[in-house]
């Protein structure tokens, strides 16, 4: 939402900085754990009341055993690694590539490989990824330029952060030349933006009813026959009426 919805869009070189590195530290405490998140993107990027970053819906993540690499095609479109496209093994290489789609993002309002509201098919998306190499805008510094490079290599040997060196490289970088990693995980770095307890910083309710909208979809009986089959954990009312029933006789 902050970066297309609050000025135009994008973040100032600072603000990259300081989300990006707090990132990278979320990122090295999973990574310590053996755990690759697998969906980094800026709808799972939430701010908590002081401006600090917090790493949200843990879903496609998933622990890698000790010594070995794991294979699953998941992600989101423009934001998956390609080695995940490809159906490779790989371990915390995706996480690295997901971070430089972010500090990309975050600096020049749009996806690296597919432009912001472009109606295109998820297999050109694909396509660019594996193929192509992104372009940059002036508002991207010669730093920005490196590491958005380094970590959006395409092939998870030669990536920043898959190294034996892992988040250490990352946090050497130049980028991050402004940030001291130690006061930033003792949480005592400033934020460059803290959050207006008054404000909703959230999509207009119109916009939540168009997006969620489906079109062009008909259902018929054989849809209707195969939903009917699942257990959605709704309870039926006479069923809630008869505990509701049964609890009031027992109170009295």
């Amino acid at each position: 939402f902050h970066i297309y919805n609050m000025g135009t869009p994008g973040f100032e070189k600072d603000r990259v900085q300081f989300y990006a590195a707090q990132i990278c530290c979320g990122l090295e405490h999973l990574h310590r754990e053996s755990i690759v998140y697998r969906d980094l993107k800026p709808e799972n990027i939430l701010l908590d009341d002081n401006g600090h970053i917090r790493i949200s819906d843990l879903g496609l993540a998933i622990k890698v055993p000790d010594g070995e690499n794991i294979r699953g095609r998941v992600g989101t479109v423009g934001y998956m690694a390609p080695e995940v496209i490809n159906n490779e093994k790989y371990a915390m290489s995706p996480d690295w590539w997901g971070l430089g789609c972010l500090v990309y993002e975050m600096t020049a309002g749009r996806l690296p490989f597919r432009a912001r509201k472009e109606r295109v098919k998820r297999e050109e998306v694909e396509r660019r990824v594996q193929e192509e190499e992104e372009e940059y805008n002036d508002k991207f510094t010669e730093d920005a330029k490196a590491i958005c490079r380094m970590l959006l290599t395409k092939d998870p040997k030669q990536r920043l952060g898959c190294n034996v060196d892992r988040a250490v490289g990352v946090k050497a970088h130049s980028f991050f030349k402004n940030i001291n990693f130690k006061r930033m995980e003792a949480g005592i770095v400033e934020p460059p933006f803290v959050p207006d307890p008054r404000a909703v910083y959230c999509k207009d309710v119109l916009d939540i009813e168009q997006f969620s909208t489906v079109k062009g979809v008909n259902l018929d009986q054989t849809d209707n026959d195969f939903y009917s089959k699942f257990a959605t954990g709704s309870v039926s009312i006479p069923w809630q009426n008869e505990v509701s029933e049964h609890h009031r006789i027992l109170k009295n």
